[in-house]
C-alpha cells in the first residue's frame, strides 16, 4: 500500500543533507581516505548520521545502511543513503555531486530522491505514482533504436564484454545522436535512481544480480 509519507519525509531529508552538503563546502574540506582507496569527508559522516537519527526518529521500526554507516540492515523496511555521490569532485570544490536516499521494502525499491542542492534540482520517485523532477512529471522519450539516442561509458572495465559483443554485432551506428551508457554504481546510490528511471519507463540493469 502506498504510504506518501515515505516520499515526504525522503524529499525534507534530502534536503537537510543538501543543507549540509553546502555549508561544509564553503569551508576548507578535509580528506581522509579509507582502505578501498575512496575518499571520505566530514560532510560523507555527518549526513550519513544525520540520516541514521532522522529514520530512527521518523520511522522507528525502519534500518538504514548507509555508505559511511549502518543501522537495523534487517529490518523489512530498510532507507538505502549515499551521502555524497560523488565524493572527489566535491572535495576538490566542484558542484557537481548529489545525495541519494531509496527506502526499499525486502529488497525492493518503493520509493527514492536523488537531490542536487547546487541547482536545487530534486528527482522523486515512488512506485506506481512516477517520477518527477522538482514536481514536474519526467518520463523517457519515445526511442526505440540506439542510433538515435546518445553514447555515454562511465568504467567501461566493468561492461567489456557488452561492448565487444555490440561492436562485433554492428548493433548501432556511431552518429552524435547514438547512445550506449555503461555506468557503475554502488547499491546505495543504485536503488533510488534505479527507481527513478523505472518509474520513467526506462529500464535499469544491475549487472550484480542480473
Amino acid at each position: 500500500m502506498r504510504n506518501p509519507d515515505y516520499l515526504e519525509n525522503a524529499i525534507e531529508i534530502a534536503r537537510m543533507a543538501g543543507t549540509v552538503m553546502k555549508e561544509l563546502q564553503s569551508v576548507e574540506i578535509h580528506t581522509d581516505w579509507k582502505a578501498d582507496g575512496t575518499p571520505l569527508t566530514e560532510a560523507d559522516t555527518r549526513i550519513n548520521r544525520m540520516v541514521i537519527e532522522e529514520i530512527s526518529r521518523r520511522f522507528p521500526d525502519h534500518g538504514v545502511l548507509g555508505e559511511e554507516e549502518s543501522s537495523e540492515t534487517d529490518r523489512e523496511f530498510v532507507w538505502v543513503c549515499d551521502p555524497i555521490d560523488g565524493t572527489i569532485p566535491y572535495s576538490h570544490g566542484l558542484t557537481i555531486s548529489t545525495f541519494s536516499l531509496a527506502l526499499v521494502r525486502n529488497g525492493m525499491p518503493v520509493t527514492g530522491v536523488v537531490f542536487d542542492p547546487f541547482q536545487d534540482r530534486l528527482y522523486a520517485a515512488e512506485k506506481d505514482a512516477g517520477t518527477t523532477a522538482n514536481g514536474v512529471k519526467v518520463q523517457v522519450n519515445n526511442r526505440t533504436t540506439l542510433k538515435d539516442a546518445v553514447v555515454s561509458i562511465n568504467g567501461p572495465e566493468y561492461f567489456t564484454g557488452i561492448l565487444n559483443d555490440l561492436l562485433k554485432r554492428w548493433i548501432f551506428p556511431f552518429t552524435p545522436q547514438s547512445c550506449l551508457r555503461c555506468k557503475t554504481d554502488s547499491k546505495r546510490s543504485f536503488y533510488s535512481r534505479h527507481l527513478r528511471l523505472e518509474q520513467s519507463l526506462g529500464l535499469c540493469h544491475d549487472q550484480d544480480s542480473g
